[in-house]
């Protein structure tokens, strides 16, 4: 006999969500003008006033020495040696965002983060001079969303005051700068859904949905179904957030994390065959994803099936042994099985690594 309550199925609403923001954040900033200096191009030269774009001579000249030296180290991979160009270069013409805008993506990649904000609030200073306009709204869309990265990634480690705040203005900036650039909507959603503004992030992701992303990009339509069913769970209203699932699965069959937070659903409603079946899904699209192994052992236990509920949810803690509610699972599927010297090991796991007390560790 377990503990009463014992069981901790575990969604992947924000969890996930935080999962999408970086991962999901793939967009490059475009070159702009320095790049186009490099490769002979015709857009405008980096410089101030006057002149072929206003630093004249030997200064005009090393600002394009540094530009195509900074992109041919970024090439290369020497994105220390990158810093530097775009540093010099910056120093030469501070108010040209786009050495500022390289220079951060260098910082970024080199690890140096707080630098690479720095960096981007520099570019912002000066976008609206008619020179740095010259990238498009497009340009200034995808720095607003590699600066939201950062602050998002901030706020969420505890190293940034108000980063996540931050994030989700400049996730807006980017939506209004490129209103039909799905992916800023996704990261908006994201953070609001971090700072709690559960609302706010259902409408976002409603709106991406009925006006942004069309049918055809099943995947994006399949992710923000996803996000929009997280936040209406965290709402209170789980008959939508199921709809949205189904509608997530819809348009993407092969998503196994909306499987996986369908049968939380249905676990959570003792609608244990509902949840096993769905759930079987989920283990068999990814095979990696220990959430819904972990899940899946619980409702194989609901459904009586004891020796299978040990493998699922020993399959969860060997894919990811540091995850506290799956070797709480484990226990009690172990306990249920009869094995209760194994049992009390995988709970005495998972206390030391919740560093709560048995009631937490034991019960969801």
């Amino acid at each position: 006999m377990g503990f009463p309550g014992c069981r901790q199925s575990l969604g992947l609403g924000r969890n996930m969500a935080t999962v999408a923001l970086v991962v999901l954040l793939l967009i490059q900033l475009p070159a702009g003008d320095s790049a186009q200096e490099a490769k002979g191009g015709k857009k405008k030269e980096a410089g101030g006033k006057g002149g072929k774009g206003g630093k004249v001579g030997g200064a005009s000249q090393k600002l394009k020495r540094l530009s195509e030296e900074g992109f041919a180290a970024a090439e290369a991979g020497n994105l220390d040696l990158c810093s530097r160009k775009f540093a010099a270069a910056a120093k030469l013409d501070p108010t040209y965002s786009d050495y500022h805008t390289q220079l951060a993506t260098c910082l970024r990649g080199l690890g140096r983060k707080q630098e690479a904000m720095q960096e981007f609030e520099l570019a912002r200073l000066h976008m609206d001079e008619q020179r740095n306009r010259a990238g498009g709204d497009m340009y200034w869309a995808s720095v607003h969303i590699n600066l939201g990265y950062l602050y998002a990634e901030g706020g969420g480690a505890g190293s940034v005051e108000g980063g996540m705040a931050k994030a989700a203005q400049a996730f807006a900036k980017a939506t209004e700068l490129a209103p039909q650039l799905a992916d800023a909507y996704s990261y908006l959603g994201n953070a609001l859904s971090e700072l709690g503004d559960f609302e706010k992030a259902r409408n976002v992701y409603q709106k991406a949905i009925d006006k942004v992303v069309p049918k055809s990009q099943a995947d994006k339509q399949s992710m923000l179904y996803f996000h929009l069913a997280g936040a209406h769970g965290n709402l209170g209203d789980t008959d939508k957030a199921l709809k949205a699932y189904k509608a997530s699965t819809k348009a993407n069959p092969k998503f196994a994390a909306s499987y996986t937070n369908m049968g939380t659903i249905y676990q959570g409603r003792k609608q244990n065959e509902k949840a096993r079946d769905v759930l079987e899904i989920a283990v068999q699209l990814d095979g990696q994803l220990a959430e819904a192994y972990t899940n899946l052992g619980v409702a194989l236990q609901d459904v009586g099936d004891k020796k299978r509920a040990v493998v699922m949810t020993r399959t969860a803690i060997e894919l990811k042994p540091t995850l506290s509610p799956a070797q709480n699972n484990y226990g009690r599927a172990l306990e249920n099985d009869d094995q209760l010297e194994n049992a009390l090991s995988a709970y005495y796991k998972a206390i030391q690594l919740s560093g709560e007390s048995y009631s937490d560790a034991f019960c969801a």
